[in-house]
């Protein structure tokens, strides 16, 4: 199923209702799926004109394919506003957000290039999304991804190696939230799989997400090519912190943010250490 139509939010009798997908609960790290059905619930409630501006995310527990409800809490109001958003499966929250939601002219809120220095791991992120795109092509089947591109930074001279990445077949009109979804889920995907590279199969048990954070710069639904980067601070006793950006083709900051992740080391692997 496309990512649009995996991540809709329908208001059922009167409850947001959502259908989790198997297939992007089972082949994709799924935090950034349920981070983007929270973004498009939130957009239900939002007037119009809003734009999403950030978002901070807690994994409390792994669903299971199926209907889950979005529950919306209004924390405040104004120019500014913040919602949190649950997600709700068997009378248990298993997902929580609170999002930011901003009313202002997109053109106030362009962000200018941020230079060459954004990850200064960035020339290695083609390799490592290659390795694991030929490794697990199930896993990656909802993407495209191409060579390595080359932004222009002015006199500058040319921007660091990044990946090229699109979301399959994806169309949102004018949808800032289901937008700002796709940002949501490279970032929660291309930190994902910054860990798992380093010797992490793709299984919710050895690499899985405890929080995502994602700052939203700016909109660009006409793109269908996304430019992505990705570094991470290290492990340490079983937790890590990998960041990510989100550029458009032209150089223009999308998204940015990061993801704490749990993370067992391959060598424990069949030693019983794993819940």
């Amino acid at each position: 199923m496309r990512f649009q139509h995996a991540t809709i939010v329908a208001n059922i009798q009167g409850v947001l209702t959502a259908i989790l997908d198997r297939h992007w609960l089972k082949d994709i790290p799924q935090g950034g799926y349920l981070a983007a059905i929270a973004l498009r619930a939130a957009g239900m409630h939002a007037p119009d004109g809003a734009r999403p501006r950030a978002m901070s995310c807690q994994y409390l527990s792994l669903p299971k394919p199926g209907g889950v409800s979005a529950l919306i809490e209004a924390v405040s109001s104004g120019p500014e506003r913040r919602v949190n958003v649950g997600l709700w499966q068997d009378g248990q929250c298993f997902f929580r957000a609170r999002i930011w939601i901003a009313m202002e002219d997109p053109e106030v809120s362009r962000s200018r290039d941020t230079g060459p220095e954004t990850f200064g791991q960035s020339h290695a992120v083609t390799a490592r999304f290659q390795r694991m795109a030929d490794k697990w092509p199930e896993l990656y089947w909802y993407f495209d991804t191409r060579a390595p591109m080359s932004l222009a930074h002015g006199e500058g001279g040319p921007r660091i190696g990044a990946q090229g990445l699109s979301v399959r077949d994806f169309h949102c009109g004018q949808d800032r939230f289901l937008d700002a979804a796709r940002s949501a889920m490279a970032i929660a995907l291309l930190c994902w799989h910054d860990r798992a590279e380093d010797g992490v199969g793709p299984s919710a048990d050895s690499a899985s997400a405890l929080g995502l954070t994602v700052w939203f710069h700016a909109n660009a639904p006409e793109q269908d090519w996304l430019v992505v980067s990705a570094g991470h601070d290290g492990v340490g006793h079983g937790l890590g912190h990998a960041q990510a950006n989100v550029q458009s083709e032209d150089g223009q900051l999308l998204a940015s943010g990061g993801a704490r992740l749990s993370w067992e080391p391959p060598w424990n692997w069949g030693r019983g250490a794993r819940a």
